[in-house]
C-alpha cells in the first residue's frame, strides 16, 4: 500500500495547507515537462498527484487513514485499496430528466412548424 504522506513528505497530522503546499513543491520538481522523455518522473509526478487528490479530500482521507492504520497494524486487505470516489456536482437523474424534456419540447416546436 502506497504511503501518501510519505509521498508527499508530510506528517499524518497535516492540514488542508501543508498538504496543498506540499502537492505544488513536488509538481514543480516532477511535472513531466520539466523532464521530457522521462517516464521515472511522469510516474513521480502521478504518486504525487494521487496523493494529493486522497489527502486533500476529507472523506478519502478519513477512508484512506482507516486502511493505512489496518495496514500497519497487519489487518488490511490488497482487495480493499481502492479508495472510492466521491461524486460531486449534479445528479445524473435530474441531467437525464433535462435532456429528455429538451428534447420532447424540440420534437413539439418542430412538429407544430
Amino acid at each position: 500500500m502506497k504511503n501518501y504522506y510519505t509521498i508527499l513528505g508530510i506528517s499524518s497530522t497535516a492540514d488542508a495547507s501543508e498538504i496543498k503546499s506540499a502537492f505544488r513543491r513536488l509538481s514543480k520538481v516532477y511535472h513531466p515537462d520539466r523532464h521530457r522523455g522521462e517516464g521515472v518522473w511522469e510516474d513521480e509526478f502521478k504518486n504525487v498527484s494521487e496523493a494529493y487528490t486522497v489527502l486533500s479530500d476529507a472523506g478519502r482521507r478519513e477512508v484512506y487513514d482507516r486502511r493505512l492504520f489496518a495496514w500497519a497494524a497487519g489487518v488490511y486487505t490488497p482487495s480493499e485499496e481502492v479508495v472510492p470516489v466521491r461524486r460531486s456536482g449534479v445528479n445524473i437523474r435530474y441531467l437525464v430528466a433535462a435532456v429528455l424534456l429538451l428534447t420532447i419540447i424540440t420534437l413539439l416546436l418542430l412538429i407544430n412548424y
